[in-house]
Parts: C-alpha cells; sequence; structure tokens
C-alpha cells in the first residue's frame, strides 16, 4: 500500500510480490518498520513520478547511499551487503 501511495508504482501480484527482508522497532515513538524486497522493474515500466504530501523524489540507487532517514540507509547498506 505504502508503495502506491507514495510513488504509484503497483507490483504485479501485489503484497505477495514482496519478500520479507527486515523487521525493526523504533524508538521513540514505538514504531514497528518492515523493509521488503520486490521483483525488479524495468525502468520503462515505472509511472510518471509525482511529488506528494510524503514523498519529495525518486531514485533509483544502486549500492549503499545516504537515504533521508538514517534507520533507512542502515538497513539499504545491508540489502546491497547480502549482494556481494
Amino acid at each position: 500500500r505504502e508503495l502506491w501511495e507514495e510513488t504509484g508504482i503497483a507490483l504485479e501480484g501485489g503484497a505477495a510480490a514482496l519478500q520479507l527482508f527486515e523487521v525493526l522497532s523504533k524508538r521513540p515513538g514505538n514504531r514497528l518498520v518492515l523493509f521488503a524486497v520486490a521483483p525488479a522493474l524495468e525502468l520503462s515500466a515505472l509511472p510518471p513520478f509525482v511529488v506528494n504530501d510524503e514523498v519529495s523524489e525518486r531514485r533509483l540507487i544502486q549500492g549503499p547511499t545516504p537515504l533521508a532517514f538514517p534507520l533507512h540507509t542502515e538497513v539499504a547498506d545491508r540489502f546491497f551487503a547480502t549482494l556481494r
């Protein structure tokens, strides 16, 4: 749902297409954060990006990259480490 709401990207197969990667509990705020991996999409298959209240940009990253939230950066770094 978040993927669609924030980026306009619809996955074929919906949530069933996702593979759970990491589950973290973040304090303060008692948040449970889920990270999942989706099947690769061709760039030409992506809809045009539209800025909204929650997302100011969409970027393709191909390796460790600083992201807007430190926790997201940490998990993305771990993901790319699994590809080595």
